[in-house]
């Protein structure tokens, strides 16, 4: 793969996003739905929060007022756009 390692496939285009972990560097592909803990970069009143990928969890009203940006979350995450109101 030379030098460039795994961000040489992400500087190509590819899906593939690398982060930091605790044990060192992760790789994923694409979007991740489903339970997992993501850092918030959006809200939209009055219940829905918007992670890094684009992915969004629906909430109770005061979970959403309590839930600052850039917080971690754990929450269902799904496909979609955020609730227009």
């Amino acid at each position: 793969m030379g030098s460039g390692g795994a961000a040489g496939c992400v500087a190509r285009g590819s899906p593939l996003r690398v982060h930091p972990m605790p044990e060192g560097y992760g790789v994923s592909t694409g979007v991740n739905i489903g339970w997992s803990t993501k850092r918030i970069v959006t809200k939209q009143p009055p219940e829905t929060l918007v992670a890094e990928d684009g992915t969004v969890c629906r909430v109770s009203p005061d979970r959403y007022k309590d839930t600052d940006l850039k917080a971690l979350v754990q929450c269902d995450w799904q496909l979609g756009e955020p609730v227009r109101r």
